[in-house]
């Protein structure tokens, strides 16, 4: 992974999975503005690019500011575009860090092979389909948040939360939080259950029944899960207008 002492030119990110994407244009730039704190960010999407618009991406600058360039989805790139990319590789400009995604998929494969030919780091970010992956990633996510936990407790989170990993990163960070460091089962059970019922409707009616902590808890499931923020607060007010 790059470095403040060593950040790449050149990064292919391969994979879909968005939040290993995510994290790792957040470590790149990190690292290109620890170097620099001065480097910028720019982005777009490889859909619908022209050459000329990732010229100006990658275009020295007037006075050589340090940048890093990411470009998204290269598997949707067009051929001259996807060539362009190619040619900067073979001879990047000093001070951009070009960042290309790929999902991996066979289209614009080329471009993968061109890229690594040319000496980028790659960084895989393929979604995390093996079991045994999936219990190491918690494990991940539960260490780097300071905590502790059991092989029983991973397992179980991963029975409560789902094969999602950014709603499992999500829930190790929290739990650890909850728990002050040791993530064990009966902390999973007790922060995770009734989950499934995680709704608005749900959180209106611990509500409404006065029962602050399982309402909070479930409020907090319920926007993990991505139910709308409108959609909880319509149940709230349902739930106050039959009261009155």
């Amino acid at each position: 992974m790059p470095t403040s002492e060593t950040v790449p030119t050149l990064v292919l990110l391969r994979g879909d999975e968005q939040l290993l994407v995510d994290r790792a244009v957040h470590r790149i730039t990190a690292a290109a503005r620890k170097a620099d704190p001065e480097t910028e960010r720019r982005e777009a999407a490889c859909a619908g690019l022209t050459v000329g618009e990732f010229a100006d991406l990658v275009a020295p600058s007037l006075f050589a500011e340090p940048r890093v360039v990411l470009l998204r989805g290269a598997q949707d790139a067009a051929k001259d575009a996807a060539d362009a990319v190619l040619a900067y590789a073979a001879a990047p400009v000093e001070g951009v860090t070009l960042v290309v995604h790929h999902s991996g998929a066979a289209r614009n494969k080329p471009l993968i092979d061109g890229l690594t030919r040319s000496g980028a780091a790659v960084v895989l970010c393929a979604p995390i389909t093996r079991p045994a992956d999936r219990i190491e990633f918690v494990r991940g996510e539960i260490r780097a948040a300071g905590g502790t936990t059991t092989p029983t407790a991973v397992a179980a989170l991963i029975d409560a939360v789902g094969n999602d990993l950014a709603e499992l990163a999500s829930a190790a960070s929290q739990l650890v939080a909850d728990t002050g460091g040791m993530v064990d089962e009966s902390a999973v059970h007790r922060y995770h259950r009734g989950r499934a019922e995680a709704s608005g409707f749900a959180v209106a009616d611990l509500v409404i029944a006065g029962n602050t902590a399982a309402a909070l808890e479930a409020l907090r499931w319920a926007l993990i899960v991505g139910e709308p923020p409108v959609r909880i607060a319509d149940a709230l007010a349902g739930g106050v207008r039959t009261v009155a």
